[in-house]
């Protein structure tokens, strides 16, 4: 099953988001079982917190909940794990 990695900086504002709109949108069009997503950072700056709340809010007024998502750094086996990664920054 092919992957989708969005990858930022912190990984609270911009890649969490974007992976709750990508997977809401494949979800809402039956196609989400053909592939999986996630999402990581860059850096370390904000390892293991939430999304930044203008995000969630963001997100929830499309009908989005990005609230259990915690932030991590890309790992090596991410190149090995993911058929497409793209860069948010």
């Amino acid at each position: 099953m092919p992957g989708v990695l969005f990858v930022c900086l912190g990984n609270i504002c911009r890649s969490p988001l974007v992976e709750g709109y990508f997977v809401s949108y494949f979800a809402q069009n039956h196609l989400a079982p053909t592939f999986f997503a996630d999402s990581a950072a860059t850096s370390t700056y904000h390892v293991g917190e939430h999304p930044h709340s203008g995000g969630q809010k963001c997100a929830k007024g499309h009908g989005i909940d990005i609230s259990k998502h915690r932030a991590r750094q890309v790992k090596a086996a991410d190149f090995d794990n993911y058929d497409l990664i793209i860069g948010m920054d």
